[in-house]
């Protein structure tokens, strides 16, 4: 039963007291449907872990080792990958139980067997599906990473163990409107997290794996958007935005920022540079970097001095900030810029 296998759970956290919670569960079956207990599963997994507070990691399926499953294919990866995220997985592992017989099993049967690399060396289109989300993954990973997850929600559908979205929310979706989608049958999942109890960031998820979804998500602020490819976060119009999630795929959305502005004087660069958008509670580093010829002179942090120094790191930003650093040529105490002289009597500028 459900309950024996929480109580199953919490003796496992309690006698083996693990640094990390690691399960499994494969959802894809060879007919074409998907099994009902992927959801009761990681939403009990997840609960366990915040109740002992260590992260967890969801073992996802990535290949076909039974006739009666089938190997994922790329749009598949990706829902495993986001709605793991959603549910705060902060890791994530592939099985892939595939060697010589097993491989040669499934090509008799006309099947993909999966997995990440073929007897004869050759990579798959699951390996190839990994190199593309793995990284996104660890992007959107980085940024819950010093949150909690304060609730996993479904819309539309919710299925078996999982928890519907509250009315009023946080965080909701609008599917009316000019070129928005209808709901997917499957519905939707909103994964909330926050550093305390009110959430200030939401991972909100396609859970329809075939085709993509337009819808409007609507915060209780101005809202910032993640591009986990390129690993920035970029400001909506408003409190609402429109987006459209590829099948199985999601976007992490922000009400929490504040702005360092990062600054350098001739001589030098400091990157990232200019107004540096940050979510709250999160860190940013710096990197000073002289010009050839040029030495760091000072770096200020909110007009203090933090010494010479090539990096610095701002830890859990709660509020504006900014940094800007000096240079100057070696064996001069100022800086270039500064430098004027004037001869006298007679002499030569």
């Amino acid at each position: 039963t459900e309950d024996a296998y929480r109580e199953n759970l919490r003796l496992f956290i309690e006698q083996v007291k693990p640094d990390m919670l690691s399960y499994d569960h494969y959802h894809f079956y060879a007919n074409g449907t998907d099994g009902n207990q992927y959801f009761l599963n990681l939403g009990m997994i997840r609960q366990a872990a915040l109740d002992a507070g260590i992260p967890f990691m969801n073992i996802v399926q990535a290949c076909t080792w039974d006739p009666s499953m089938r190997a994922p294919n790329g749009d598949e990866m990706r829902w495993l990958n986001y709605t793991s995220l959603a549910y705060g997985a902060q890791a994530l592992s592939y099985f892939v139980y595939l060697y010589e017989p097993f491989y040669t099993d499934a090509i008799g049967r006309g099947v993909d067997p999966g997995g990440m690399m073929r007897p004869d060396g050759s990579t798959t289109l699951q390996y190839a599906a990994a190199q593309e989300w793995n990284p996104q993954f660890i992007a959107i990973a980085s940024q819950l990473q010093p949150l909690r997850s304060l609730g996993a929600y479904h819309a539309g559908t919710v299925p078996w163990g999982a928890v519907a979205l509250p009315d009023p929310a946080a965080f909701s979706l609008d599917f009316s409107g000019e070129g928005m989608s209808p709901m997917p049958v499957e519905g939707m999942l909103l994964g909330y997290f926050g550093k305390a109890t009110d959430p200030t960031h939401v991972l909100v998820v396609n859970l329809n794996y075939k085709n993509t979804v337009t819808t409007t998500v609507v915060g209780p602020a101005q809202l910032y958007l993640f591009d986990a490819v390129a690993c920035k976060w970029t400001p909506a119009a408003g409190s609402s935005v429109a987006v459209t999630l590829p099948p199985g795929g999601g976007k992490l959305i922000s009400t929490s920022f504040h702005t360092i502005t990062a600054s350098a004087g001739s001589g030098g660069t400091i990157s990232p540079s200019g107004v540096v958008s940050v979510v709250n509670g999160t860190s940013q580093t710096f990197t000073i970097m002289p010009e050839a010829g040029y030495l760091v002179s000072n770096v200020l942090v909110n007009g203090s001095s933090v010494g010479v120094v090539t990096s610095y790191t701002f830890g859990s930003v709660t509020a504006d900030q900014t940094i800007a650093a000096s240079f100057k040529v070696p064996g001069i105490g100022i800086t270039p810029a500064t430098l004027n002289y004037t001869a006298t009597n007679g002499g030569v500028n």
